[in-house]
């Protein structure tokens, strides 16, 4: 969104200060030769990749964050959307064809065998949970949860 001209706010003062919470993890522990005590988890886990990260470039983070807990066993699933777009897929008229959009990830991710799906976007959290029948968390959700 151009804050700027539709706002008339200027953020950019903040802008250069804003962090996706696993890209600020790795760079510390990329920078600094750090390593997180983590402790063994045995799961089978798919990656979604938001689109608006995949566009950014940030999948990459997440995924080498997840790469570091001993046990996982990461399947990155193909490039697919989940069909929400926000609160596209929310809206009564536009549920139809946000499962339709959503469908061919979901069936990925049912036919994947795995234990969990993680993902950086809570609306595709919530699409992929409401449209599968696996539970669906966050990167750092996970990693806290591996922290000794």
């Amino acid at each position: 969104m151009n804050t700027r001209n539709i706002l008339g706010v200027d953020t950019t003062p903040v802008r250069d200060q804003i962090e996706l919470a696993t890209r600020y993890i790795w760079k510390l522990l990329e920078e600094d030769g750090k390593r997180l005590a983590l402790k063994n988890t045995p799961l089978r886990i798919a990656y979604h990749t938001p689109c608006h990260m995949e566009k950014m470039g940030w999948t990459l983070y997440s995924v080498e964050l997840l790469r570091r807990i001993p046990g996982v066993e990461l399947v990155m699933l193909d490039s697919q959307c989940c069909g929400i777009a926000g609160t596209y897929g929310f809206k009564k008229e536009n549920y139809p064809t946000s499962q339709r959009i959503g469908a061919p990830l979901f069936q990925q991710i049912e036919e994947s065998g795995v234990d969990l799906v993680v993902t950086d976007c809570e609306t595709c959290k919530w699409q992929i949970e409401m449209s599968t029948s696996k539970r669906c968390e966050h990167p750092i959700t996970l990693l806290a949860r591996a922290l000794a």
